[in-house]
């Protein structure tokens, strides 16, 4: 889900929730310095998907889609502070169509 929320609350919603981290909740696992920083400078502008050799098959993940999927599990530790800032940062998004919202799912 993407949707915009208004700058100064999401800027303060770390300080908020900052206090339910506990020391070991989330450990930066091996090699996630290194996949930020390949994302951050484009992923080798790697393709996530590729065709399949029939055309009524779907498109088929890459090695690229599968390291960026890792990382984002990676980045997402099922925690209570984690949880609690995402259900926060829902309440500040509209709840109805129109400018600041925008969703999009993917299977």
């Amino acid at each position: 889900m993407v949707g915009i929320i208004p700058d100064e609350e999401s800027r303060a919603l770390p300080d908020r929730y900052i206090h339910l981290v506990r020391p070991g909740d989330w450990e930066r696992p091996p090699g996630f310095g290194e996949t930020l920083a390949w994302w951050s400078n484009g992923g080798d502008q790697d393709p996530f998907f590729r065709l399949s050799e029939d055309p009524s098959e779907p498109l088929a993940p890459t090695p690229a889609a599968h390291r960026f999927a890792g990382f984002v599990e990676d980045a997402n530790a099922p925690t209570e502070a984690a949880e609690v800032m995402r259900d926060a940062s829902m309440t500040l998004m509209p709840e109805t169509e129109g400018a600041g919202l925008f969703v999009a799912t993917a299977r």
